[in-house]
Parts: structure tokens; C-alpha cells; sequence
């Protein structure tokens, strides 16, 4: 299947505008709300889950009109298991960044500073590398506390 390359360009302009709006929109120092952080992760989550989607209904439909045409049997059984691997490598991808998801979520809950309750506002002053915790300081009210990962 030959992709025109003004298709590979617009996919670029939308990855470098999506990056733009995440990394450029968001440099001022605030407090966000949890309803501002669900819907921008809502916006995040179904930008990615509409292209993931659209391309694997893509693959799947091209797949399966491949596996019409007259073929060896062994062709075809080679499209299927190709199939059934792509699958698989979505199906641990979803599972390893829900997991990493929830790992951020477990170390963001802990970013409350038990002195003046401000949230991600510290700095790292130590790191120890044998039971995975940080040692932070507050820039607020500079107490200091241990962030386990």
C-alpha cells in the first residue's frame, strides 16, 4: 500500500501541534483543578484511542481482504498469525501503559506535602535507588518527606 507523502507530512503537522498544545500550553505555574486534568486527559485518551482505533480497523479490514484473494494456504496462515501477534503486542502495550499509568497515579497521590498541603510543589534532594523512594523538599513551606515509587 503506497501513502502519499503529503498524508505522512499532515500526520507530522498533527503529532507537532498536539505536542505544542501539551508542552507549550502549559508553562505557567498553577494549581490545576481535577475537573481541567480529566478533561484534558479525556481530550489525551480519545485523540490516541480514535487513532489506535481507526488504524487497527485499518489493518484488520486490509487483513482480511488480503485473506479473500487466492492464495496458498500457507499464505493465509501466515496473515492470521501475523494478525494474532499484532494483537497480542496491542493487547500487552494497553496493559503495560494502564500499569504505568497507575504506578504515576500511586506516585502523584503521595505529592501532597504533609505540611502546607501543596501539590507538586517540592524539589528532589535525594534518591535512593535500592528501595525506589525519593527524598523531597517543599518549596513552599520547605518540609521535607519521602515519595515511594
Amino acid at each position: 500500500m503506497d501513502v502519499p507523502f503529503w498524508m505522512w507530512l499532515g500526520v507530522l503537522a498533527v503529532i507537532l501541534v498536539m505536542l505544542a498544545i501539551d508542552l507549550l500550553g502549559h508553562r505557567q505555574e498553577r494549581v490545576v483543578t481535577l475537573r481541567e486534568a480529566a478533561a484534558w486527559s479525556g481530550v489525551w485518551v480519545a485523540i490516541g484511542l480514535g487513532y489506535a482505533f481507526s488504524g487497527a480497523i485499518n489493518q484488520v479490514l486490509g487483513a482480511f481482504e488480503a485473506l479473500g484473494r487466492f492464495r496458498s494456504f500457507g499464505d493465509q496462515l501466515t496473515d492470521i498469525v501475523a494478525i494474532l501477534i499484532c494483537a497480542a503486542l496491542g493487547l500487552w502495550a494497553l496493559r503495560r501503559y494502564l500499569r504505568l499509568l497507575l504506578h504515576a497515579e500511586v506516585t502523584a497521590n503521595q505529592a501532597d506535602c504533609p505540611g502546607c498541603k501543596a501539590y507538586g510543589r517540592f524539589k528532589l534532594e535525594s534518591e535512593s535507588a535500592s528501595d525506589e523512594s525519593v527524598r523531597v523538599c517543599c518549596t513552599k513551606c520547605q518540609h521535607r518527606w519521602t515519595i515511594s515509587q
